[in-house]
């Protein structure tokens, strides 16, 4: 053998553990026995398998506490949403009293049928006065049918002097408050009006809900506009999509908003309002609302002018079933 196989030939059997260096020897190297030089090469793979299996058990503890942490960030968010059962009437009251005084800038509320007691009004006129005395301002959508009520329509009339806003729609889906876009109340069953109510405090939900209340807001008819709606006005009939639009605008939306709420182009809300003002015959948008005005048309319900045909006048509304005169707690209870 040459002395390169020579020395890859030592460095090879050194490498299986067969040769153990020893200065002592003539070569350097001492020869191990075979059956000790396989014993230390197992113990040396058992050595590598036990380092691996606590790599591993490392990685799947750290692994665990990724896992418990992530969780627990999921579990702190979805406490985030505070949502309050509030099953009594007392529960109720504190409540509302505690939102009167908290609430800064608005209040929108819903009030579907049935019609409250007269003390309940007397309750919320109450907390009406003390909220606008704040400069807090209010939107209420009513039932149509509550203003054909005496004790109801003098509320009305004394809301809307303290500078409350009030407006009615034939039909409401169910009873809602909402303070400041940040906390809101709905009832637990909107069917059953006693079953309690819900107290919502989570950002998203009630921005949500907000924008429900505006959609209805847009619909809804003011309750001047019913009390002194002009008595054989000139029918002005037009397409929903126009209609929607001028209600909007009627609104104080700026045309933006309202193209992108019908799913339009600025574009062709311009021609929408165009083919408006040509067949009103005036030459801006202020003489078409003065116009409209006029022939009574905002004092019509909001969905009549969605059906093409002539608005009838709006003392012919619709009654509501015997059952919806039943006795119920006040209009801010939530209930």
């Amino acid at each position: 053998m040459s002395r390169e196989e020579t020395r890859a030939a030592t460095d090879a059997l050194a490498a299986l553990g067969l040769f153990s260096p020893w200065e002592a020897t003539p070569s350097g190297y001492l020869a191990v026995d075979p059956g000790a030089a396989c014993a230390r090469l197992l113990a040396t793979q058992d050595e590598q398998i036990e380092g691996y299996r606590k790599h591993l058990a490392s990685t799947s503890q750290a692994l665990r506490h990724l896992v418990a942490d992530f969780l627990g960030l999921e579990a702190v968010r979805r406490e985030s949403v505070s949502i309050e059962v509030l099953n009594t009437r007392e529960q109720l009251d504190a409540a509302l009293n505690n939102l009167t005084l908290l609430v800064r800038r608005e209040t929108y509320a819903l009030h579907p049928a049935p019609v409250p007691p007269q003390d309940s009004f007397t309750r919320s006129l109450k907390r009406m006065e003390t909220l606008l005395a704040r400069g807090v301002r209010s939107r209420t959508i009513y039932l149509e049918r509550f203003a054909s009520i005496p004790y109801v329509a003098e509320y009305f009339k004394a809301s809307a002097e303290l500078g409350a806003e009030i407006r009615l729609l034939p039909h409401l889906p169910l009873r809602m408050l909402i303070y400041d876009d940040t906390t809101a109340m709905l009832p637990i069953d909107p069917v059953d009006s006693f079953a309690g109510a819900l107290l919502i405090k989570d950002p998203a939900l009630v921005t949500s809900l907000s924008a429900f209340f505006e959609h209805c807001w847009i619909d809804a008819t003011p309750l001047h506009a019913v009390s002194a709606g002009p008595e054989g006005a000139a029918v002005f009939v037009c397409t929903p999509q126009q209609a929607t639009a001028l209600r909007m605008m009627a609104s104080g939306l700026k045309d933006e908003v309202i193209a992108r709420r019908l799913g339009i182009s600025p574009r062709t809300l311009s021609r929408l309002v165009a083919e408006v003002m040509e067949r009103l015959e005036v030459g801006s948008r202020f003489e078409a609302g003065v116009k409209l005005a006029h022939l009574g048309w905002f004092h019509r319900p909001a969905a009549d002018p969605y059906s093409g045909e002539p608005c009838p006048d709006q003392a012919g509304s619709r009654e509501l079933p015997p059952a919806a005169m039943n006795a119920e707690p006040e209009p801010g209870s939530g209930r």
